[in-house]
């Protein structure tokens, strides 16, 4: 069972739908002259540890340069039921990324709400967490409602296109 979910998930939603969403990002802005530096990442293993997000934050912060703050999109295509909306999940330090997120988040459109929980420490902003830098998580839902989660089913036909494309739109607002 643990090969299966580990192995063989197609994880359509988790995580293609966020690095699909990066991807589209990146190709909209490349062309801008942006005031600030912006990196576009798909981090690996998170599901084993976030190791590649551990890592990142800890070559980061000792490198001198200055994170303003982050934005992760882990499963971002799901919908139980329409409309569905985007859950913003910060810690008190990233109350402010949030609110910028929920002011870009009609460009999406996309209902969104904002929880402070510093508890939820799953996915890849918990490593900047750890280092005192502001991060938000936007995924579909807390707690996540996805039967296809970690399964073999996982795959795209399950996935909601409008509401994928409103959530990206939403981040890169």
């Amino acid at each position: 069972p643990t090969a299966t979910r580990l192995f063989l998930a197609p994880g359509a939603d988790d995580n293609a739908s966020g690095v699909a969403a990066v991807l589209e990002a990146a190709r909209i802005l490349a062309p801008y002259d942006l005031d600030f530096t912006v990196r576009f990442i798909a981090f690996s293993a998170e599901e084993w540890g976030l190791y590649g997000s551990r890592a990142y934050a800890a070559a980061i912060q000792g490198s001198g340069q200055r994170i303003r703050g982050v934005i992760n999109l882990d499963m971002i295509a799901y919908a139980d039921a329409m409309p569905e909306d985007l859950q913003i999940i910060v810690n008190p330090q990233s109350i402010w990324l949030g609110d910028v997120f929920l002011a870009g988040s009609s460009y999406g459109p996309v209902d969104a709400t904002l929880t402070v929980n510093a508890s939820f420490v799953y996915s890849d902003h918990s490593p900047f967490w750890d280092r005192g830098l502001p991060a938000l998580l936007a995924i579909e839902d807390n707690p996540l409602t996805n039967p296809y989660y970690h399964q073999t089913t996982d795959t795209r036909d399950k996935l909601q296109p409008e509401f994928f494309t409103a959530a990206t739109r939403a981040s890169l607002g």
